[in-house]
């Protein structure tokens, strides 16, 4: 559950995570939610989507070691079709698995192929 102790945008990241989590757990490897870090080891308020198929982010402004930001908007896909410049981004350095959220996507999955199924 989102710890209200963080900004409201951070539910917004969560929800986009868990919604991708029931959209494409069933058929990625390894589904989780995780935690940005920064380049300084502290964790950011933000969650995103990764499997070992693809991530899939809502925006965010990622920090860079200099302190400045880059921009970027919703995406869904491989790594290593990111912008050059966005790769070190998702580098595994600069994440952690966050086991909470990621148990929490996968109820809300189950509950929806059960929903899906019951409507049937």
């Amino acid at each position: 559950m989102p710890d209200y102790n963080v900004p409201s945008w951070f539910d917004g990241c969560l929800n986009y995570a868990v919604d991708v989590y029931a959209r494409r757990c069933a058929s990625d490897e390894n589904p989780t939610i995780v935690a940005v870090r920064k380049p300084n080891g502290k964790m950011a308020c933000h969650l995103y989507y990764r499997s070992d198929d693809v991530i899939s982010t809502s925006f965010w402004f990622w920090e860079n070691e200099d302190g400045s930001r880059d921009f970027m908007d919703f995406y869904e896909g491989p790594v290593s079709e990111l912008p050059e410049g966005m790769k070190k981004h998702f580098s595994e350095e600069r994440y952690e698995v966050d086991d909470d959220e990621t148990e929490y996507a996968a109820r809300v999955a189950t509950s929806r192929r059960m929903l899906a199924r019951d409507q049937k």
